[in-house]
């Protein structure tokens, strides 16, 4: 973990008293640190920072201004189901390349509990942690749903979630209302480990 910060933000966050998960039931796991020094390092701007971040690592000759619909993340993101500014947190994610690949975390899994989906700071520290350790991209085939954040938008019946996709070797970022059904999006389900526990049971799938 401390690696993948090095190479976004050129810091270490702090790493003590954190607690990793065993996760039971699928295989590969990747653990994710949401570290709480992300708010600051970016100004207050977490999504658009640690997006920048990331073209620089991944995609550093793409022009930035290109690579997404929403120039502020941050502004364009309403609501975050999770979110760093208080306090660091642990997720594990199923470590697959495509967010389709695993039937039992589709969207209709993710329905019943939306908690359980990935926010899109969550899914852009997955995505560069992923390229760091093979070299490769997540979904370049398919979107993921981050149906943990949601656009802010001024008709409250407009509930369009983010979505992510590899194309042209630049991560793209777009929204979607949550009632579109593709076989090409699909939601990655998140495992939180609690902040207080110094021993963490296994989560059942």
């Amino acid at each position: 973990m401390q690696e993948l910060y090095r190479a976004l933000f050129d810091k270490v966050p702090d790493f003590s008293g954190i607690s990793l998960p065993v996760v039971n039931g699928i295989s590969p796991v990747r653990t994710i640190f949401v570290a709480q020094e992300i708010v600051e390092w970016t100004e207050g701007r977490p999504l658009e920072g640690t997006y920048r971040a990331l073209a620089r690592l991944c995609f550093p000759d793409y022009p930035i201004e290109k690579a997404k619909c929403d120039l502020d993340l941050d502004l364009a993101a309403g609501r975050n189901d999770r979110s760093p500014r208080k306090h660091s947190y642990i997720v594990s994610i199923h470590d697959v390349q495509e967010s389709n690949e695993d039937a039992r975390h589709d969207s209709l899994v993710l329905r019943r509990d939306e908690s359980r989906g990935q926010t899109l700071l969550e899914y852009l520290l997955h995505t560069a942690s992923y390229f760091t350790a093979t070299g490769g991209h997540l979904d370049e085939r398919t979107w993921t749903r981050c149906t943990a954040t949601h656009r802010r938008v001024l008709d409250k019946r407009d509930r369009r979630e983010a979505i992510g996709h590899w194309v042209d070797g630049r991560l793209s970022i777009s929204w979607i209302e949550p009632e579109i059904k593709r076989s090409y999006l699909a939601s990655r389900l998140v495992y939180l480990v609690p902040r207080s526990s110094t021993h963490v049971r296994p989560l059942e799938v």
